[in-house]
């Protein structure tokens, strides 16, 4: 089971928007995103039935309700750069392409 965190609060972190993770000057690296997600800025939005984060990736972005099971109706947008998954403990980041390991292990989520 893989968890989906996102930053709802996008002014925030304006111009370090979630969709700039990794891009160098314009955007967040792996300290800004382990401080925001410490700070509280990154909400638990959904948990996705896979241990393979490609898949839930590709859930996340078409829809594909059995294995999504949001925390509420809304709070959940398609998956993009920036966005986190908890997997196991780790923390990774949705990057351009594919994901980074934060190497910040985490108590699973119940």
């Amino acid at each position: 089971m893989i968890h989906v965190f996102q930053i709802k609060d996008q002014m925030s972190i304006f111009p370090k928007v979630s969709m700039t993770y990794g891009m160098g000057e314009i955007g967040m690296n792996n300290t800004d995103v382990l401080n925001h997600y410490a700070s509280g800025l990154y909400i638990h939005v959904a948990t996705i039935d896979t241990d393979i984060p490609e898949v839930a990736f590709q859930a996340g972005n078409t829809g594909e309700g059995a294995r999504i099971h949001r925390m509420d109706d809304t709070s959940m947008h398609s998956i993009s750069v920036g966005d986190l998954f908890m997997l196991n403990g780790d923390l990774l980041v949705v990057a351009e392409d594919g994901f980074v390991n934060l190497g910040y292990p985490l108590k699973e989520i119940a």
